[in-house]
């Protein structure tokens, strides 16, 4: 999401956030194979697939887009059982759309 703010963009489809996103698991879960922690998860399962290359990269991207925002988007702000009082972005889930709002505090 960083990469994006610095584009000053206030909106971000999970789509488009799915490749930074994906490219940073994988990056992570080739120097240490350890994320979360869940005992399965379909989106880590998915990466560590690209990194065996039993998956294409596009496979990647959709299986992150389906499975990698999952728990990420809601959890991501809430610390402690309740969400930070300076929020940087809210989900609009709204219809089929899927996107991030970016707020002022992560802009600035």
């Amino acid at each position: 999401m960083l990469e994006i703010v610095e584009q000053q963009k206030t909106s971000i489809s999970l789509s488009e956030l799915a490749i930074p996103f994906a490219d940073s698991i994988v990056d992570h879960l080739r120097k240490t194979d350890k994320q979360g922690n869940a005992s399965s998860s379909n989106f880590l399962e998915g990466c560590r697939k690209y990194i065996t290359q039993s998956i294409s990269k596009e496979q990647l991207y959709s299986l992150i887009e389906k499975y990698g925002f999952v728990n990420v988007i809601d959890a991501f702000q809430n610390v402690n059982g309740g969400i930070i009082p300076d929020i940087f972005y809210e989900k609009n889930f709204r219809q089929s759309k899927k996107e991030i709002i970016i707020t002022d505090n992560l802009l600035s």
